[in-house]
C-alpha cells in the first residue's frame, strides 16, 4: 500500500481488507509506509493487525459518534493495543469520555512519544486524567480538550466533570514536584474549567506561544460543576490566577470566548486592551465576537491597535459574505493571519459531519447564528455586578434568559 495518509472513516477496515487481498492472491504482504490511520470505530485486534503491517503509523483518528455495538462494552477497548504502534507520535480521539483507566494506565509508557494530544466531544472528564498528561506526555507540543452536551435518545446528557485531584494542593507543590509540559506550544480548552485548573495545567509550559479557552458554566441542568468564585469567569482576574503558575512571555496568539452571557461578563474593552498593553508578543488575537463589547467598543479596540501601529492582527466579527463562501469551507484565509485563526474555520451550518454541529449545539444550546441587532445592542451582560461579595452572579437569573434566544456557538469550530 503506497498511501501515507488514509483519511476515510474505515481505515482500519481497508488496511485488513487489502491484507485479505493480498494473502488470498497469495501475494508477498510487504510493509506498508500508511503513517496517518484514520478509523471511526477500532478494535483491539484491528489495531494489533494494522499495527503489524504498517509499522510506521504516527498518527492515530477515532471519531466514535453515536456508534453503539452489542459487541464492544467500551469504546475505549481498542487502547489496550495501541503500545503496538511504537511509532505513534499523535493520538486523536473524538465522542470518547475515556471514564475508565485505559488511558491513563498507558500514558506512563505511550506519554513520552506523544506530542499532540486531542480529546474532542469529551462529556465526562476527570482531573485525574489532565494530571496523567501533565505527568507522562513531557514531548507534548499541542493539547485539545473540548467539552460539549450530546443528544442521546431525545434526551440530553449532562456534562459531567469528575474533581478527583485537590487542585489547591498540586499548584503548591507543582513548581517544585518537577512534572510539567516543557515543550506545550499550544493549548485549546472548551468547557467548565475554572482558573485553577488552568494554572495547574500551564505551570512549567513556557513555550507556550497560543492559547485558547473557551470558559463556559452552562445551567446546572446541564453541568454538575459551578464556579467557585470571580476568578473562575474568564475575564482579567481569571488570567491573572493562571499566571501565577506562568507568567505567559512567549504567547503570540491569545482566543478568547464564551457563548453564556454570564460567562463572558468579564470579556470586556478594558480586558481586551489589559491583553494588548501587556503582552508584547503578542501577534494575533481573535474575535470579539463572543465578548461583551458592542460594536462601538470593537471598532475602539481595532482603531487603537491601527492608530498605535501595532503588529497585531485581529480576527473578523462578521461573517463571510456568501460571495467569498467556496464549497464546504468559507476562504477566510488572509496571509498574514496566525495559524490558530485557520485552525478555527467556520463552516457552513448543515454539515454532515457530526462534530461540527454538535460543537454548535454545545451546553444545549441550538445552532443558530446571532439574531439581528444583537451585537449592537447594549444588553444585559453589558451590565456587570461589581460587588465581587455578592451570591448573585454564580447564580442563573432571570436577566440571564437572553441567553435562551438561542445563541448557538459560533463561529462552529474545530481544531485540526
Amino acid at each position: 500500500m503506497p498511501l501515507r495518509i488514509l483519511n476515510t472513516e474505515v481505515g482500519g477496515r481497508v488496511v485488513l481488507s487489502w491484507v485479505r487481498g493480498k494473502r488470498k492472491a497469495r501475494q508477498e504482504v510487504k510493509s506498508s509506509k500508511l503513517e496517518v490511520l484514520v478509523e471511526a470505530h477500532p478494535t483491539p485486534s484491528m489495531v494489533v493487525q494494522v499495527a503489524a503491517v504498517c509499522p510506521s503509523l504516527r498518527e492515530m483518528r477515532v471519531d466514535w459518534y453515536q456508534f453503539y455495538s452489542p459487541q464492544s462494552s467500551s469504546r475505549e477497548e481498542w487502547l489496550s493495543s495501541i503500545p503496538n504502534m511504537s511509532n505513534l507520535s499523535s493520538l486523536f480521539t473524538s465522542d470518547i469520555d475515556h471514564k475508565t483507566e485505559q488511558l491513563i494506565s498507558l500514558l506512563p509508557t505511550l506519554g513520552h512519544n506523544l506530542t499532540r494530544l486531542h480529546l474532542q466531544e469529551l462529556w465526562s472528564f476527570k482531573y485525574s486524567l489532565l494530571r496523567a498528561i501533565k505527568r507522562s506526555c513531557t514531548s507534548l507540543e499541542k493539547l485539545v480538550v473540548l467539552m460539549t452536551c450530546k443528544e442521546v435518545v431525545g434526551a440530553v446528557a449532562q456534562i459531567s466533570v469528575e474533581k478527583d485531584v485537590d487542585l489547591a494542593l498540586e499548584n503548591s507543590v507543582s513548581p517544585q514536584s518537577g512534572w510539567g509540559l516543557p515543550k506545550l506550544r499550544q493549548l485549546h480548552l472548551m468547557g467548565p474549567f475554572g482558573s485553577q485548573l488552568t494554572r495547574y495545567l500551564l505551570s512549567g509550559c513556557h513555550q507556550l506561544d497560543c492559547l485558547s479557552l473557551a470558559v463556559e458554566w452552562p445551567d446546572p441542568a446541564f453541568c454538575n460543576v459551578v464556579p467557585a468564585s470571580r476568578k473562575d469567569f474568564l475575564g482579567r482576574e481569571y488570567l491573572e490566577e493562571v499566571m501565577q503558575g506562568n507568567n505567559l512571555d512567549s504567547l503570540r496568539e491569545l482566543h478568547f470566548m464564551a457563548q453564556y452571557a454570564r460567562g463572558r461578563k468579564h470579556l470586556t474593552k478594558d480586558f481586551a486592551m489589559f491583553l494588548i498593553k501587556n503582552f508584547p508578543t503578542l501577534r494575533h488575537l481573535g474575535t470579539f465576537r463572543l465578548w461583551s463589547m458592542t460594536a462601538g467598543e470593537r471598532r475602539e479596540v481595532r482603531r487603537y491597535v491601527r492608530t498605535s501601529n501595532l503588529n497585531i492582527t485581529l480576527d473578523p466579527d462578521t461573517e463571510a459574505r456568501p460571495s467569498e463562501n467556496f464549497g464546504d469551507f468559507r476562504n477566510i484565509f488572509i496571509s498574514n493571519r496566525s495559524e490558530a485563526a485557520c485552525s478555527w474555520l467556520p463552516v457552513k451550518q448543515v454539515s454532515t459531519f457530526s462534530f461540527f454541529e454538535e460543537v454548535a449545539d454545545m451546553f444545549a444550546e441550538p445552532a443558530l447564528f446571532w439574531p439581528p441587532g444583537l451585537e449592537d445592542s447594549d444588553d444585559e451582560d453589558q451590565s456587570n455586578d461589581e460587588d465581587g461579595d455578592s451570591n448573585h452572579e454564580f447564580e442563573i437569573g432571570e436577566d440571564e434568559n437572553q441567553d435562551h434566544i438561542q445563541v448557538g456557538l459560533d463561529p462552529l469550530c474545530a481544531i485540526q
